[in-house]
């Protein structure tokens, strides 16, 4: 099932970026290549906080990274 609380904003070989629905938050995630040559997304991630949303953007990173996930496997961008 979809998460209503993510959209993508933007999905390419080198990145997926996802916003926060309720909040405007933005984050970005690379792709990058795991010891055994598979696509992952990057252990790092860029955030840029709305500074009007009630919560940081920090507060919704692991649910970003797992919708961003998600979405890469969708559009096949991720082994």
């Amino acid at each position: 099932m979809p998460d209503p609380n993510f959209t993508v904003e933007h999905c390419s070989d080198a990145e997926i970026r996802v916003v926060h629905s309720g909040e405007g938050h933005r984050y970005k995630f690379s792709f990058t290549t795991d010891n055994k040559g598979r696509r992952i997304l990057s252990p790092t991630i860029s955030c840029r906080d709305n500074d009007k949303a009630p919560h940081s953007a920090e507060h919704f990173a692991k649910e970003a990274r797992r919708f961003a996930e998600t979405e890469a496997h969708k559009r096949e961008k991720m082994d």
